[in-house]
């Protein structure tokens, strides 16, 4: 055999070796290289508050270089993980939750410098409120409707409204809601991300459920907390998840309505629960307690919990990546992903769900309209504005691109009740027990009609019924019947009542309105008053008496605070200046030492001006510095336009106002000059410690020396709860020259 022949041969091997083996060669490659990229799932539980944890594991994940292909959540696993998933970066999301207002967001507060200028002063006097339609009380679904969480949802997931499937996503998603009427879970993984993310975390009860093509949804906890097996289907190869839920309570840990609630609720997921527990790869669980799916004031803490179990878990989860092949890429994101949106031009606008409430009403309100531009923050403020209305449960915005490429703005209402039925209660030295009722109605009569009734029940009763149509610049109308009991006295010249009395007050008034951006008002009319006065207790018998009056007034007010009790920030002012005419009843003995009654005309001018400012010096302290000022001018003022002061609490006679240390009406005057300072402490949620110094001067005279005139000042030091009824007030005070130390407590808020 030659070598030719040799060499051949073995050359012929060497072809048939490489052509058996190499099929093999490359199974083998591919083989290693799906050993090195598994698509990593990351399943986010649910667990409210509890969810803030899931930052703090992705921290540690970004830190290990672990890229995620693809995420599921449920409720607030699907809030974290549909903004992950969005391309926001783990900083960002951290942010969001520390700088979120998650106590505003999760109820349907609406911020008072939304509301109306006469909705603003009913908004905090109720605490109870229920629809009336159809002549029967109507009970909502949920306690919450949402309309602030979806608002901000919808803010912060703006960026991607092109987006219509989840899976386009940064990183595909989905999440887990139930649907209400069969019971099954629901992948939600197109649509609108931010209503998909309302639904997932609707806690029944808690939330009102979420319309959603043919489902009504609630929170995805009840059947499927941790959906792992979603996951998989979705193209995952191993699994880590993060379960933050609240374990099911043990027999001895049952002990309140709201636990016997939440088992009842989430129970039926348990099994479930277990088996996607089982689907899992890698399990990461945070140690939450003592924390709560209501611990929103706690976001830094759950965050750190969060990223605490995942470094002591880093030995493990460093072997697991290496089982598995998981190779560390370089994850970090930019910390601004989504710079804010710019300004939007608008094609064209969609309105559904409005019946009662006309499209004409609704544009003229949200002031956009075909061919506009709009920034986007100013989208988000005109819907607050419409929202303030208080004509919509739930107002939803969307931006989305038509077949054609134009951009469309879509709004969906859901309309509210045109009548509310609401109730109120305080305490307090003026009125003792009273109790509010109210019915309101909102559009009635005509556009921007608000007709508001009350009936308050104490021990000075009142009837008001008011009719306003706000046009704001546009010339508006209002008017307003009043009708009430005042218990008042006369007093000797040591301060000794002389006289008891009660008066039965009427007053009407008419005028028209300009309102300015919910935060100044200017009116011009007329007021109608009869008061009919009373013996009750008097070293004089004598029988009733009647004074009427007819006036012409204008008012000009502003209000800027962010709410009417204990306001953190803002301003307010108030002028009216009023003239009028009427007939008083007098009290006179003839020469026969006999009582008569004689008429007199009288004509007055009077003048009112009243600021208030509250200036935030530290995080948690403000001063009010405030000025009353009023003067009449005219004979025979009558009583319920004289300057009175004493006593602890509000009149419904607007020139009698507060003076602790002094009795209700004991000091009086034609003119009045009234500043006080108060220094307000707020040392622990609603807690407030506040101390007030007041200083009065009436019927001051210029021409005369200081101790001619008299002036009366005092302090106060309060005590005061916020509660959901309403201040709770505790207060010790002294006024001078009297010196008498006096003590007071009110609930709740005034009407």
């Amino acid at each position: 055999m030659t070598m030719n022949t040799v060499e051949i041969r073995i050359h012929l091997l060497f072809i048939f070796l490489l052509a058996f083996l190499m099929p093999n060669m490359v199974l083998a490659q591919e083989t290693v290289a799906k050993k090195k990229k598994p698509r990593v799932g990351l399943v986010l539980s649910g667990g409210g508050a509890r969810g803030f944890a899931h930052i703090g594991v992705l921290k540690v994940l970004e830190e290990e270089g672990i890229k995620i292909d693809v995420i599921g959540g449920t409720s607030m696993g699907s809030i974290v993980g549909g903004f992950y998933a969005m391309g926001y970066s783990v900083k960002e999301i951290e942010r969001i939750a520390r700088e979120m207002d998650w106590n505003y967001q999760l109820n349907d507060k609406i911020n008072r410098r939304n509301l109306g200028m006469f909705e603003k002063y009913d908004n905090e006097a109720h605490i109870f409120s229920v629809a009336f339609e159809n002549k029967k009380v109507s009970i909502p679904p949920g306690l919450v409707y949402g309309q602030n969480v979806i608002n901000v949802l919808t803010k912060i997931t703006d960026p991607v409204f092109q987006t219509k499937d989840f899976k386009d996503l940064n990183i595909p998603f989905f999440c887990i809601a139930t649907d209400l009427l069969s019971g099954k879970a629901i992948v939600l993984d197109t649509g609108n991300l931010a209503v998909a993310i309302r639904a997932s975390m609707s806690v029944p009860t808690a939330f009102v459920p979420i319309k959603y093509g043919p489902y009504y949804l609630v929170d995805g906890g009840l059947v499927n907390n941790l959906p792992s097996k979603e996951v998989r289907d979705l193209g995952a190869d191993v699994l880590i998840g993060v379960d933050i839920q609240t374990p099911i309570y043990k027999k001895e840990e049952i002990t309140n309505l709201v636990e016997v609630l939440s088992q009842s609720i989430f129970l039926n997921a348990e099994a479930e629960y277990n088996r996607n527990l089982d689907e899992l790869d890698f399990l990461i669980k945070p140690d939450i307690d003592p924390y709560t799916s209501m611990s929103f004031d706690q976001v830094d803490s759950l965050i750190a919990r969060g990223e605490r179990k995942a470094r002591e878990l880093l030995p493990q989860l460093r072997a697991f990546m290496d089982s598995v092949g998981i190779v560390p890429q370089d994850v970090a994101r930019d910390y601004n992903a989504f710079p804010d949106m710019d300004m939007l031009y608008i094609d064209d606008i969609i309105i559904k769900g409005n019946k009662k409430i006309s499209r004409k009403f609704l544009m003229k309100n949200l002031d956009i309209y075909p061919g506009d531009q709009v920034h986007i923050t100013a989208l988000y403020e005109k819907i607050n504005l419409l929202y303030g209305t208080k004509l919509f449960h739930t107002i939803y915005y969307s931006i989305q691109k038509s077949d054609e490429g134009k951009t469309v703005l879509v709004i969906e209402v859901d309309e509210a009740s045109l009548f509310d039925i609401n109730v109120g209660a305080h305490y307090n030295d003026y009125v003792k027990a009273g109790l509010l009722l109210n019915l309101t109605g909102r559009n009635f009569g005509v556009p921007n009609g608000r007709l508001s009734v009350d009936f308050t029940l104490g021990k000075v009763n009142r009837f008001t019924a008011r009719y306003i149509v706000d046009n704001g610049l546009k010339l508006g109308f209002g008017g307003d019947v009043n009708f009430f009991n005042q218990y008042g006295f006369v007093y000797d010249e040591y301060g000794n009542k002389e006289i008891s009395f009660g008066m039965t007050i009427l007053d009407h008034q008419g005028f028209g309105l300009l309102t300015f951006k919910n935060i100044m008002s200017l009116r011009l009319g007329y007021e109608l008053e009869s008061n009919t006065i009373k013996q009750d207790i008097s070293v004089l018998n004598f029988d009733k008496m009647e004074n009427v009056s007819g006036a012409l007034f204008m008012d000009f007010s502003i209000d800027t605070y962010d709410r009417l009790y204990l306001p953190h920030k803002g301003y307010g002012f108030y002028a009216k200046a009023m003239y009028g005419t009427g007939q008083n009843t007098d009290i006179v003995r003839d020469t026969n030492d006999q009582i008569i009654y004689p008429k007199e005309d009288f004509t007055y001018w009077s003048f009112d001006v009243y600021g208030k400012w509250v200036i935030p010096v530290l995080n948690h302290f403000v001063i009010l510095p405030e000025v009353y000022f009023r003067k009449n001018f005219g004979n025979g003022i009558p009583m319920t336009k004289t300057a009175a002061f004493g006593g602890f609490s509000q009149s419904y006679i607007p020139s009698f106002r507060p003076f602790p240390g002094y009795d209700f009406m004991s000091l009086s005057g034609h003119t009045a000059f009234y500043p006080a300072l108060t220094l307000r402490q707020q040392f622990w949620n609603d807690h407030f410690l506040s101390f007030k110094g007041r200083f009065l001067s009436l019927n001051l005279v210029l021409d005369q020396s200081l101790q001619e005139n008299d002036f009366y000042y005092g302090w106060q030091f309060t005590y005061t709860y916020y509660s959901m009824l309403g201040p709770i007030n505790f207060s010790v005070a002294e006024a001078y020259p009297i010196k008498e130390i006096v003590f007071d407590f009110s609930l709740g808020f005034w009407f």
